[in-house]
């Protein structure tokens, strides 16, 4: 009964549980280690974007960061590191594209200051780390993605599945009575004739009644 629960649990997907449906803004940030030049897109929405039900985790977060990685490649860039952030209104998740912009021309000037305190010192000066900050062309756009639990099809799948998983267990701790006549393994007579016509309160040799 125990091993049959367990594997009803096992065999449903995690995601068959419903989960929530979402608008949200998001900027994708690409960047590489061949050049200095990082790419920002502006903020934009994502209206149905799916958010597990119990963690509140962003569902296909790799895949958005893929389709900026795809738009670079298309664009004869390949290789190049791709994140995405988001939040749940514009303003906040503009407020997080400009601290995280200011952070690259603050280490433009921390690495300026440095090298001007060397040169004072007769130190040779150390090539600044020039961030040369980009925008993304308006031409791409975050495309909504859709885990294949949330999907019509997935959904009926999901359903089909718990079903015969919920018959199963049921057939598991309620196993089919024995056909009348035969024995609990459904071999031997119980309480009828043994083999060759002998034992239980059949016929005994001959014909004869046994007792």
């Amino acid at each position: 009964m125990l091993l049959s629960a367990a594997a009803l649990v096992l065999s449903t997907p995690a995601a068959s549980a419903r989960d929530v449906m979402k608008k949200i803004y998001m900027y994708g940030f690409s960047a590489s280690f061949n050049d200095s030049t990082v790419y920002v897109s502006d903020v934009m929405p994502v209206d149905t974007a799916w958010f597990d039900s119990k963690t509140n985790f962003l569902q296909g977060r790799d895949q958005y960061s893929n389709q900026l990685r795809d738009y670079f490649k298309q664009k004869g860039m390949p290789f190049r590191t791709c994140v995405v952030e988001y939040a749940p209104t514009k303003e906040a998740a503009e407020k997080m594209r400009t601290s995280m912009m200011a952070r690259y021309t603050n280490l433009n000037e921390k690495q300026q200051k440095s090298n001007k305190k060397r040169a004072k010192r007769g130190e040779n000066e150390v090539t600044p780390i020039l961030y040369i900050v980009k925008k993304v062309d308006p031409d791409f756009a975050f495309k909504s993605y859709t885990p294949w639990e949330d999907t019509v099809e997935g959904m009926a799948e999901v359903a089909k599945e718990k079903k015969e998983n919920t018959k199963k267990a049921k057939k598991e701790k309620h196993p089919a009575a024995p056909k009348q006549g035969m024995g609990p393994d459904g071999k031997g007579p119980a309480g009828g004739m043994e083999p060759g016509g002998m034992g239980g309160h059949g016929m005994g040799p001959g014909g004869n009644m046994k007792m």
